[in-house]
């Protein structure tokens, strides 16, 4: 199934150098931009920030032997930063005896204690 993100989420996730080691390479991948077939890799590095990019199939080769769906590991990525982005962790100090009270309040604005 297509995977349409945006120009500045696939450069960033192509430029992971976790998602891509440096011997990593992709194969039979169909990638367009703003509904328009992509010319080369380089066009990727280099996209606008604005563009809308599909991504059907393919698969990631890596030096090890393993591969990966390609559309997969975008997939991944994308759940992992809309994770990272949307909640933010601070640690707090309060008075002994308002855990309970203050669980309520995390809950309550969609939060949720770790510890």
């Amino acid at each position: 199934m297509t995977v349409k993100t945006s120009g500045k989420d696939f450069k960033q996730w192509y430029g992971d150098i976790e998602e891509w080691p440096q011997d990593a390479y992709h194969e039979d991948e169909t990638i367009k931009i703003n509904g328009k077939n992509r010319g080369d890799d380089d066009e990727l590095q280099s996209v606008e920030d604005n563009a809308i990019i599909s991504l059907s199939g393919g698969c990631i080769y890596f030096d090890d032997g393993r591969d990966v769906s390609m559309e997969g590991a975008l997939r991944r990525w994308l759940r992992k930063k809309s994770r990272e982005e949307s909640f933010e962790r601070i640690l707090v100090e309060i008075p002994k005896g308002k855990r309970t009270a203050f669980v309520f309040h995390v809950q309550f604005v969609g939060g949720k204690v770790l510890a």
